[in-house]
Parts: structure tokens; C-alpha cells; sequence
């Protein structure tokens, strides 16, 4: 018996535009007035897609804090070490505000504190 792969309905380019959005939609209107319905529109989706994606609401917030956290992480990693300690935390410091600057939505999840108080 040949066993056929169901082929895959939604894929990461969805589910980087459910991120994307939900993390629009929480810097604007905050994590308890975050709707599925609304989210799937925005993203040209629907809310079986999220379910499918991410399992629930709270799984999807999970994900997009772990996005941006992944986002920092990789940006600060970028940051090449020098033979100067002292250069170093300047040259950290100053990518953390490059980062913070182009990437507001993260740099308000992670650091505003809404996602981990919806969780509580």
C-alpha cells in the first residue's frame, strides 16, 4: 500500500502572516481584544488555519513571543566579537536599539509585558 501524504493546507508562509498580523493586532488593540476572526481575515486566511497552525490562541501568542525573541537573539548574535570587552556591550547595546527601532511590534511584546500578564 502506497501511503499518500496528505498535501499541506497551510503552509509557513501563512503562518508567518498569522505572526505577523497578530502581533499587529496586539500592539493596537492589546492581547484580551486579540480576535481569531479577525486575525485570520487580516491574514487572508481563516480561523481553521490558526487552529491547524498553532492549536489555540494561547499556543499562537506563545509562538509570536517566541518569534520575537528569536528575532532578537539572532540580530544580537550577529554582532561580531571584538578584543575589546568594553566595545563589545557598545556594539551589543547599540544593535539592541537598531533592533528595537525596526522591529517595534517585537520590542513591545517582549518588553511590554501584555502576553505574559493574558497568560496569568
Amino acid at each position: 500500500m502506497i501511503d499518500m501524504a496528505r498535501p499541506k493546507v497551510h503552509t509557513d508562509d501563512v503562518r508567518e502572516r498569522l505572526i505577523a498580523e497578530a502581533g499587529q493586532l496586539v500592539l493596537d488593540k492589546g492581547v484580551p481584544a486579540l480576535s481569531l476572526r479577525e486575525l485570520a481575515s487580516k491574514a487572508d486566511t481563516s480561523t481553521s488555519a490558526v487552529y491547524s497552525l498553532f492549536g489555540s490562541k494561547a499556543a499562537l501568542l506563545d509562538a509570536l513571543l517566541e518569534s520575537a525573541y528569536s528575532s532578537f537573539a539572532a540580530d544580537q548574535e550577529s554582532v561580531a566579537v571584538t578584543d575589546d570587552p568594553v566595545t563589545d556591550v557598545a556594539l551589543l547595546g547599540w544593535r539592541y536599539l537598531e533592533w528595537a527601532r525596526a522591529h517595534r511590534t517585537f520590542f513591545h511584546l517582549m518588553f511590554g509585558g501584555e502576553i505574559g500578564r493574558a497568560h496569568v
